[in-house]
């Protein structure tokens, strides 16, 4: 399954988003408490819009982030269906396509260029989730299966087969520690 570079931007958007929790990330604190963390998930998926740092905008994206993780446990389809459509209501979405100077091709703009960084985000969200749900793709909305990790992960790749946050750490972790197993047996 192919994704554009829209969706690619809007799953990065919700792992990143989701792994600020101090759960997710490995460490006892949340992310969120550093505004700059906002900064690097804008950097990181290549918007071309920047947070406002207000308060409300806080507030906002924990909000967020909170109803991210309700999808993410609600296997429902029927529940992340209207969780989707009240994430794209909240943020007003109105879709529409926009081109800027220096761009090859028109995009998909999910709300008016006056709205709030938190409701370009919320329905940049709400669209990355109705795509997984459209393509029957929910599936790969993942949790890693590394060992002691909790982080979030929406699987891209053609076949479908990625388990890990990150082979090079997470999938490496493993495979060494199988290898290690393989070779105690066999001096044992």
């Amino acid at each position: 399954m192919l994704f554009d570079n829209d969706a690619r931007a809007a799953f990065g958007v919700i792992t990143d988003l989701l792994n600020t929790s101090a759960q997710r990330s490995g460490g006892s604190e949340d992310l969120l408490e550093h505004s700059a963390t906002i900064d690097q998930i804008a950097v990181r998926n290549a918007l071309s819009y920047k947070p406002e740092h207000s308060r409300a905008e806080e507030v906002e994206v924990r909000l967020l982030r909170s109803r991210l993780e309700d999808f993410l446990r609600h296997p429902s389809v029927d529940a992340r269906i209207a969780l989707v459509n009240s994430l794209l209501v909240s943020a007003g979405s109105t879709p529409q396509l926009a081109a800027h100077s220096g761009d090859e091709r028109p995009h998909f703009h999910y709300t008016m260029d006056d709205a709030t960084f938190s409701s370009k985000l919320t329905a940049l969200t709400g669209i990355g989730l109705a795509r997984l749900l459209t393509t029957q793709g929910e599936d790969r909305f993942r949790i890693c299966d590394g060992q002691d990790c909790e982080k979030t992960f929406i699987d891209v790749s053609k076949n479908a087969s990625r388990r890990y946050c990150d082979s090079q750490t997470c999938g490496n972790r493993l495979h060494a520690a199988r290898y290690r197993a393989r070779r105690g047996e066999q001096s044992a």
